[in-house]
């Protein structure tokens, strides 16, 4: 699996994030995002085959209603305007509540927190390609438990984009 951010999870980018996820600032969201597509967009360009649909990473319904949206999907949104293809996050679904993964203290116990969190429509065997959609990745925890769900349903590759992504010694 491919995993590929626009930025280190690093200043300023990490209080960027933070103000866009939560403090309600879309438009921090919307230029990261538009970011994050031109560098989809590009590597694609030299490094085909191209995805055939993006989703993101969901939130639960009971997070959504606190946060008030969904950066992951706000993300794929964007992205998947600027790649012309199809956002297909419908399909995925986090059906179980669990702690926020900053919460938590180490990459195990991450892992254990999503275990079952998530299902996947059938329908999403019917692309062998996509794109899977996160605001931040760290330890990968999250979009590893996604991408076992898509594999289990017959997508083949899962390539991960984010907004940032942690340096290899901060994660853990």
């Amino acid at each position: 699996t491919l995993c590929r951010g626009s930025f280190a999870y690093a200043a300023p980018i990490d209080s960027l994030v933070s103000d866009f996820k939560f403090h309600d600032r879309e438009d921090i969201g919307a230029a990261l995002s538009a970011c994050l597509a031109q560098q989809v967009k590009a590597f694609y360009a030299n490094s085909p085959p191209y995805p055939s649909a993006v989703v993101a990473v969901p939130l639960h319904p009971r997070r959504l209603l606190q946060r008030g949206f969904d950066q992951a999907g706000e993300i794929a949104n964007v992205v998947a305007r600027h790649a012309k293809l199809p956002n297909l996050s419908r399909l995925i679904r986090r059906t179980r509540y669990t702690k926020a993964q900053t919460e938590m203290p180490s990459a195990k116990a991450r892992k254990a927190n999503l275990a079952g969190a998530f299902t996947v429509n059938p329908k999403m065997g019917e692309h062998r390609h996509v794109a899977l959609i996160d605001d931040v990745v760290t330890t990968a925890a999250t979009v590893g438990e996604v991408t076992l769900m898509l594999n289990e349903k017959g997508v083949e590759r899962v390539d991960v984009w984010c907004l940032a992504r942690a340096e290899a010694q901060r994660r853990g």
